[in-house]
């Protein structure tokens, strides 16, 4: 097979390389591995950042001081007043719909298009976009494209690439007649900013060579938004190193962790508000404790629920089975949390990944979700976990008693099929392969 010239890749993301366990840092890992020269543009500088690591502006005071708060999890709670020097960039939300927008205006990006071409002094065959959020707009990646005149790739992390703003849509599907009356801005108007900035889009996209990439979940719905030909989209998946996530000793990681010898079956999931709809934590809850209903006393004892992420709310009083904070987690320690698991439960009921999936399945730790983003693609029931109905908690309750219910070499069994899935769709290798074809298509 003829390999292909080294290309000159530049990716965009709003947020750094280390954000989402790394994942951007792992797609331009997979692109340097097959010889190929990549950099690096983000909106804020960020902690070790290496040359070919560009960013629009230097980190701000709010970021340097939400990173310690991280660090320091029992002294934020004593320092309220530092709240107020947290500025947070501007979000429409609607909680009651679960819908967000990040950017009410899609010509006038938060990052303005000319700080952004001021940093792209080099010449690059290929751009890649990761994530969009309060940097990038498609009016971005056409300036881009004009003063590069090269194919643009964009991963679509979430709905934004194909809506009139919001990233999670939950049940509105104003998209597919190009939005206005946004559920968002309570707005009754057919010409709102949302339909504005649904014929923004197509209008940029009309005018570039690109390809956008979309699990099978998502192509359901971007294909209906009408904003792409056919032969423009393509099938991406999460890119995931697999010689860092891997299976790692089971009790080596529980001691790690601090989890009780006696705890024999242990979930782990992602801890999100109750309030936040998208993420389905109400969902989780519900089927948690109709599974652990299930149990003896004695066998529910022997359980127990890791969360990651940031506490918001205690829900301990809500679950009828021991539960355990871990906080937000470092990528080593995030590995440690897959590895020390049983199962990854995954409740997102509007969501293009999570990527938590990908991960969980590349440590061999099979995952119970419902039938939604990229689960649709990389879990198969009895080969990688169980995907069941959306929002039937019945049966998530009944996919982790099963899961809970295997025998010692049908488990391992499980978790040997898991890996390879991971492998056959999340590897570095199949990313490059995916980006190199998707340039070939574009670039002839």
């Amino acid at each position: 097979e003829q390999q292909m010239t080294p290309l000159k890749i530049l990716f965009i993301s709003s947020m750094p390389p280390d954000h989402s366990a790394g994942l951007a840092r792992d797609f331009m890992k997979a692109m340097r591995l097959h010889g190929h020269e990549v950099d690096f543009l983000t909106r804020y500088s960020f902690p070790g950042q290496t040359e070919g690591e560009y960013s629009v502006y230097p980190e701000n005071l709010s970021i340097k001081i939400r990173r310690w708060k991280d660090k320091h999890p029992f002294i934020k709670k004593n320092l309220r007043f530092l709240k107020f020097l947290l500025k947070k960039d501007e979000v429409i939300k609607n909680k009651d719909k679960g819908i967000n927008i990040t950017c009410l205006r899609e010509d006038l990006p938060t990052v303005p298009i000319k700080d952004v071409l001021k940093k792209i002094n080099k010449q690059y065959d290929l751009v890649v976009t990761v994530f969009w959020q309060h940097m990038v707009t498609t009016c971005t990646l056409k300036a881009i494209y004009d003063k590069l005149h090269c194919p643009i790739i964009i991963r679509s992390v979430d709905m934004e690439t194909f809506t009139g703003g919001c990233f999670y849509f939950m049940n509105c599907r104003n998209f597919t007649h190009e939005c206005g009356c946004c559920p968002a801005l309570n707005s009754n108007d057919a010409n709102d900013q949302t339909h504005l900035n649904f014929l923004k889009k197509k209008e940029m996209y009309s005018q570039m060579n690109y390809a956008i990439g979309f699990n099978t979940w998502m192509q359901q719905f971007s294909r209906r938004s009408g904003l792409f030909e056919a032969s423009r989209i393509i099938t991406t998946s999460c890119a995931i190193d697999e010689s860092i996530f891997k299976p790692i000793d089971k009790g080596d990681c529980r001691k790690a962790l601090d989890i009780p010898s006696d705890k024999t079956f242990v979930m782990f999931a992602r801890r999100t508000g109750i309030i936040f709809k998208p993420k389905g934590f109400a969902h989780l809850i519900k089927a948690v404790n109709l599974f652990v209903d299930g149990l003896t006393e004695e066998e529910r004892k022997k359980c127990l629920l890791i969360l990651a992420g940031q506490s918001l709310e205690d829900c301990r009083p809500w679950l009828h089975v021991d539960t355990m904070y871990l906080g937000q987690l470092t990528r080593d320690f995030l590995i440690k949390a897959y590895n020390a698991s049983n199962v990854f439960l995954s409740p997102s009921i509007d969501d293009a990944g999570p990527s938590m999936v990908n991960q969980s399945i590349m440590c061999g730790t099979p995952v119970v979700c419902f039938n939604i983003g990229t689960a649709i693609d990389v879990i198969s029931n009895g080969l990688s976990g169980y995907k069941v109905a959306i929002k039937d908690d019945d049966a998530f309750a009944s996919a982790i008693d099963t899961v809970y219910k295997l025998p010692t070499n049908q488990y391992e069994q499980l978790s040997k099929t898991t890996r390879e899935m991971a492998l056959k769709h999340n590897s570095l290798e199949s990313f490059a392969n995916m980006i190199e074809s998707t340039y070939s298509k574009l670039s002839h």
